[in-house]
């Protein structure tokens, strides 16, 4: 396992770190902004405020997120999943939009998922709930913008879980990706707890290039990425980083995030994070996140939602037979219970 800040934040490869002072600090910043916003969506959601019904943080994910997006160029066209908070505030999504976005007050209207929305001024494409649904769209960008030929080329960059990877779009796509040599970096967060490597091990089976990290280690993350993905750019070929962090305790309080403390504490011992600053850091994230709440709770879209019972169709061009059998569920639901006050009924709603 790649490692280069030990767990208590000292630096074991001092040649290996190549980010500057202001890159340590953004990350150290935007994982901590993340871990408060979802913290804040999640309080939205268990006390039904703001009709927030659907919500994934992504506790022990943050930090390992954040620092692999910032290595990127910003032009690499981004497919998320679930838990990839980081990743939108890290390319630049603002606060505000995101709240909007998560509850339903953005110019979509609560046509997709929170957090899983498209940005495409920030190349980030539309995410998806399904397990491993982020693989095989990835290889096909990534196909096509090789083919494109541009002067300053591009990757596609596919975050996933390791959930992802008992599905077989997974093995599908690592095999797909070697043939038509498609610029495509797979970024997959595992348990640390788990098989050790076993994500990487079986991408250099297909014929990837792999790396196994440690993704509580910010540094090594970040450095693992813009490494190999500057390889993906060069070579046209795909790329795999497995990054091994940390997660809570099932059902738990998130506590503590081992990886931005290791962070943190690096920081400090190098002079760069004085408490003073830390300080300010905590203070200003909280003004953040509650006026960004708060605008998002008042903002008022530009035009009216859709009646719900017109729900489906203003997502859908043409609904199967079986979407149909859940529309008319939706609409046999809403008539029973759409003018109810129970916080209960308003989120399966």
């Amino acid at each position: 396992m790649k490692q280069i800040l030990d767990r208590d934040g000292h630096l074991s490869q001092a040649d290996a770190l190549t980010a500057s002072r202001t890159e340590l600090l953004e990350i150290y910043r935007l994982a901590k902004l993340t871990r408060r916003a979802d913290e804040e969506m999640l309080r939205l959601q268990a006390e039904g405020l703001g009709d927030l019904s659907f919500f994934v943080p992504s506790f022990g994910e943050e930090t390992a997120h954040v620092a692999a997006t910032l290595a990127l160029e910003f032009d690499d066209l981004i497919f998320r999943g679930l838990r990839g908070s980081g990743i939108a505030l890290a390319r630049g999504v603002d606060l505000h939009a995101f709240f909007a976005a998560a509850l339903g007050c953005d110019q979509a209207m609560g046509r997709s998922l929170p957090g899983l929305s498209a940005e495409p001024e920030f190349s980030i494409c539309c995410g998806s709930a399904r397990p491993a649904a982020s693989l095989m769209p990835a290889v096909g960008a990534a196909r096509a913008l090789a083919l494109k030929g541009q002067a300053q080329p591009r990757i596609a960059v596919a975050f996933f879980g390791v959930g992802s990877t008992q599905h077989p779009d997974f093995a599908g796509a690592l095999e797909l990706a070697t043939h038509l040599e498609s610029p495509v970096l797979f970024l997959a967060t595992s348990d640390r707890q788990g098989p050790s490597g076993e994500i990487a091990a079986r991408a250099e089976n297909a014929g990837v290039s792999a790396e196994y990290v440690d993704g509580d280690d910010a540094i090594a993350v970040f450095e693992s990425v813009r490494s190999l993905s500057q390889i993906v750019r060069q070579d046209g070929r795909p790329g795999l980083i497995e990054m091994a962090v940390e997660f809570p305790e099932p059902g738990g309080n998130p506590g503590s995030n081992p990886a931005h403390d290791r962070l943190g504490n690096f920081l400090k011992s190098e002079g760069l994070l004085p408490d003073d600053l830390s300080r300010e850091i905590n203070r200003a994230i909280d003004r953040e996140v509650v006026e960004a709440r708060d605008a998002a709770s008042n903002l008022k879209t530009q035009e009216p939602r859709p009646p719900s019972e017109q729900i489906f169709a203003e997502v859908l061009c043409r609904a199967s037979a079986d979407l149909e059998g859940q529309d008319q569920n939706y609409r046999d639901f809403d008539a029973e219970y759409g003018g109810s006050e129970d916080p209960d009924a308003r989120c399966l709603l």
